[in-house]
């Protein structure tokens, strides 16, 4: 009896053993979760949420009296939204405005002194 319960112990006590090898460490990671939640009709898809425009290298020459570059299409995908809302959706930019060649132009700074101005966009109301 006392044999079968020494066995008991010392299989238990090597199973522990055995049981923290198999956990050593396996390395480490992170994982950050973000967002935000809103009070609003509809959500901005996270891929459409924060872009870069890729504007090219325009010369200041084809700029000076008045001359402009080409445009630049870019999209920002609304989710959730119901169809009245898309009827009625609206957008503001912000920045630091540079009246003084052109009124509600934003400024952009650089060697030539630029402005930015944002046409009225097209609503395309697709569903997915």
């Amino acid at each position: 009896m006392k044999l079968k319960k020494l066995h008991l112990v010392l299989g238990l006590g090597l199973s522990i053993i055995a049981g923290s090898a198999l956990a050593a460490d396996q390395g480490h990671g992170t994982v950050e979760f973000y967002g935000s939640i809103i009070d609003a009709p509809c959500s901005i898809d996270p891929d459409s949420g924060a872009q870069r425009i890729p504007l090219g290298q325009v010369s200041s020459s084809a700029l000076k009296d008045g001359g402009r570059s080409a445009s630049k299409m870019f999209k920002i995908k609304l989710l959730q939204c119901s169809t009245e809302t898309y009827k009625t959706v609206k957008t503001t930019f912000t920045g630091a405005e540079a009246p003084d060649v052109l009124e509600g132009a934003l400024g952009i700074e650089g060697i030539a002194k630029m402005q930015l101005l944002l046409s009225p966009m097209q609503v395309v109301n697709k569903s997915n």
